[in-house]
């Protein structure tokens, strides 16, 4: 096998076929000296000798290949590190998308009303709100989806909003502004599996239509009530993130 550069070898047995050949060697005058005593290249005897050698050696690099697997550190197998990582609570995704940070404008009307340093500044009341999931499509037809909101009314160190002037009357007045909102896409789509349960069984286990699968957004029942993934089963709290508005918080 190549080795990997970079990487350590982890040996268990520390053997190799040199190492078992001479050990056979050295049994062989020990144990049996007047029985065989030509170690010559060209007696049969070697043959056999070096045929135990090759399965001996074989059998040591499984062996340390297997030893090396089971420790995360060494392990270069992608299957093997991820049976581990699991094994001590981590989730890997299986697969990784393709990202992308796109750039968002809207153009606004100018408030005549607000006006700063002689500028008027443009009417939130306009500021659109795009909910997360909004997709685009690439030059070469790849489909993202944004994973956050596109919030045009927020303006904060957090969350900037540059804005340019975008048309104004002749007397120069601003009437319109260009806003730019920036937001995080990733590529695939979004689809729905329809699963039929019969009779509850313990560890139901179901393979989904569509792979590979980035995320899990929602599951639903027939009778509308949603299903979260948990820790743990005995867990009886699901933490959800809700909008800040008057109806949850009337002191907004």
């Amino acid at each position: 096998m190549p080795h990997v550069p970079g990487h350590k070898d982890v040996k268990y047995l520390n053997k190799d076929f040199s190492s078992f050949r001479d050990g056979l060697i050295e049994f062989a005058k020990t144990y049996f000296p007047n029985t065989y005593n030509d170690f010559n290249e060209s007696d049969p005897g070697m043959m056999f000798i070096e045929m135990a050698s090759y399965v001996g050696d074989t059998l040591s690099y499984y062996m340390d290949e297997q030893f090396k697997e089971s420790m995360l550190s060494f392990a270069e197998e992608k299957k093997t590190i991820y049976e581990i990582a699991q094994g001590y609570g981590y989730k890997p995704r299986q697969a990784s998308p393709a990202t992308v940070t796109l750039d968002v404008f809207q153009t606004v009307p100018a408030n005549p009303v607000a006006v700063v340093n002689e500028q008027r500044q443009p009417n939130e009341d306009y500021c659109l709100t795009i909910p997360a999931g909004m997709q685009v499509t690439s030059t070469n037809g790849t489909i993202f989806r944004t994973t956050g909101d596109v919030i045009f009314r927020d303006s904060s160190s957090l969350s900037p909003r540059p804005q340019d002037i975008f048309e104004v009357d002749d007397n120069q007045n601003i009437t319109k502004w260009l806003l730019k909102k920036q937001v995080k896409a990733v590529s695939g789509t979004v689809t729905t599996d329809y699963k039929v349960f019969g009779a509850a069984e313990r560890y139901k286990r179901i393979a989904l239509a569509n792979s590979p699968v980035l995320e899990i957004i929602s599951v639903t029942d027939s009778d509308g009530n949603s299903w979260y993934e948990v820790p743990f089963l005995a867990q009886d709290t699901v933490y959800a993130d809700f909008d800040n508005n008057t109806t949850n918080s009337p002191d907004l």
